[in-house]
C-alpha cells in the first residue's frame, strides 16, 4: 500500500506569482484578494513631490497609488531611471502601483495606443516585469474622448494588449473606459472581448466618475451594475466630488464599492489647476497629510473611506505570518498533545516523523522497519498509526 501525504502537513509557502485577475477579482502574489483604496499622484507635473506624497498617503492608510507618467509626446518623458525610483518608493511604502501615461487623454487616434503608448511600455518592459507583485500597467489615461465608438475602443485595446503580451510584458493591465473614462455602453459591450484578447486573461477595467457617469445615483448605479454583470474585473480609477460645474454622486459611489467589493482610486492628491483645484485632497502649497481639504478628509475618514475600508499589503502579510508562524504550529501541537495522544501514541510518533522528514510517499513496510520512529516496531502498530492518520485526513491512499 502506498500512502501519499496531504499538503496540510506542510506550512503554507509564500508564493510570488504577480498580481493576477481571476474572474471579477484581483489577487496579489500570495493569493489574497486585493481591493484598491488608493490615491492618484500627479508625478508628471510635480516630479519633486512624488516621494513625499507617497509617504503621506501611505501614512494615512492608502494601499495603492495611481501615478501620472508621460511618454514625452505632450509632457516631459518619465525616464527609465525615474520610473525605477517611483517603483522603489511604492514598494518601500507597501503600495500597489498603477502606472498610466497621460499624453493621450481624450485622443481618438488609435496610433497613440497601438504605437506610441505600446512603444513606451515596451521600453520599460524589463523593469515592469521585475515588479509584477506591485505594478499594474494602465495603458493610457482616458484614451478615446469621443462617444459611441465602442468597436474602435475594443479593437484598439485588443490590438495593444496582444502586442504587449507578444513582446513579453507579464504585468496585469488596466484599460480605461471611453468617453474620457465615463462612457458605459462601449465598455459594457466590449470589455469581455478585450479580456479574451489577452492570453494571460489578466486585464482590469476602469471607470472614471465625474459629472457624466456620476451625475446622479441612477446613472452611476446603472453604469456600475452593467459592467458588474459582464463578470470582468473592474475598479473606479478616478473620481471626484465636483466637476464641470456639477456635483458628483461620490458618496453613492463609495457605498456601492464597499458593498460590492470594488476598488477605487480617488483624484487626486494635489496640484490640480483652474476649476479642478477643488479636487485637491490636500494643500497644493504643502502636499502634506496634515493639511487635508474637506474632500481629502472625506476620502480618508468619511463613510466608506480609506481609514475604515483599506487593507494594506503589510496587513495581509502580517496575517499570513500569524497563520504560518502561530496558528499552524499551535494546531499541530493540539493534534499531537491532545487528540492523537488520547487515541494512539503510534499515530503521534508517525505524525512527528512525517512533519520532520516531509516524505512525499511511503509504504507500510517502510514504517515498521524504520528504527527512527519511536514506538512503532511491528506491522500491527504501523497499521494502527496509518489508520488513524487516514481517518483524520492527514494521509490518503
Amino acid at each position: 500500500i502506498l500512502f501519499l501525504l496531504i499538503l496540510i502537513l506542510n506550512s503554507s509557502q509564500i508564493i510570488s506569482a504577480g498580481l493576477q485577475v481571476k474572474g471579477n477579482k484581483l489577487y496579489d502574489g500570495n493569493g489574497n484578494e486585493f481591493i484598491f483604496r488608493g490615491i492618484n499622484i500627479a508625478h508628471a507635473w510635480y516630479t519633486d513631490k512624488t516621494k513625499f506624497s507617497l509617504n503621506e498617503i501611505n501614512s494615512l492608510g492608502a494601499n495603492s497609488a495611481r501615478i501620472v507618467l508621460a511618454t514625452g509626446h505632450k509632457w516631459s518623458k518619465t525616464s527609465y531611471s525615474d520610473l525605477e525610483k517611483i517603483i522603489s518608493w511604492c514598494e518601500n511604502d507597501g503600495l500597489i502601483c498603477v502606472l498610466e501615461v497621460h499624453d493621450f487623454t481624450g485622443s481618438d487616434d488609435p496610433n497613440d495606443i497601438i504605437s506610441l503608448a505600446v512603444d513606451y511600455w515596451s521600453e520599460m518592459k524589463n523593469l515592469l516585469n521585475e515588479h509584477q507583485n506591485y505594478l499594474i500597467v494602465n495603458i493610457a489615461n482616458e484614451w478615446l474622448g469621443s462617444w459611441n465608438k465602442g468597436s474602435l475602443w475594443g479593437d484598439t485595446y485588443s490590438s495593444a494588449i496582444k502586442t504587449l503580451r507578444a513582446i513579453g510584458l507579464k504585468n496585469a493591465i488596466m484599460v480605461d473606459a471611453s468617453g474620457w473614462g465615463q462612457e458605459t455602453g462601449p465598455i459594457i459591450e466590449n470589455a469581455p472581448r478585450v479580456l479574451e484578447s489577452d492570453p494571460d486573461k489578466n486585464v482590469i477595467f476602469s471607470y472614471h466618475v465625474y459629472a457624466v457617469l456620476g451625475k446622479d445615483d441612477n446613472s452611476l448605479i446603472s453604469g456600475f451594475d452593467g459592467l458588474k454583470k459582464t463578470g470582468v474585473c473592474w475598479i473606479v480609477g478616478e473620481f471626484g466630488w465636483f466637476h464641470s460645474g456639477a456635483n458628483v454622486a461620490y458618496k453613492t459611489l463609495m457605498n456601492y464599492c464597499q458593498n460590492n467589493g470594488i476598488g477605487w482610486i480617488a483624484w487626486s492628491w494635489s496640484g490640480n489647476g483652474g476649476d479642478d483645484a477643488c479636487l485637491d485632497l490636500t494643500s497644493s502649497s504643502t502636499f502634506s497629510g496634515n493639511d487635508l481639504s474637506d474632500w481629502g478628509k472625506y476620502v480618508f475618514f468619511g463613510d466608506g473611506g480609506i481609514e475604515k475600508t483599506s487593507v494594506s499589503l503589510e496587513a495581509m502579510q502580517n496575517a499570513i505570518d500569524f497563520y504560518e508562524k502561530y496558528l499552524i504550529p499551535m494546531a499541530r501541537r493540539v493534534y499531537e498533545c491532545i487528540y492523537f495522544k488520547k487515541r494512539n501514541i503510534f499515530a503521534v510518533s508517525l505524525a512527528k516523523w512525517i512533519l520532520e522528514n516531509k516524505p512525499t510517499s511511503f509504504r507500510l513496510v517502510d514504517i515498521y522497519y524504520n528504527r527512527n520512529i519511536p514506538h512503532i516496531n511491528d506491522k500491527e502498530k504501523a497499521k494502527e498509526a496509518t489508520k488513524i492518520l487516514l481517518e483524520y485526513g492527514w494521509l490518503k491512499m
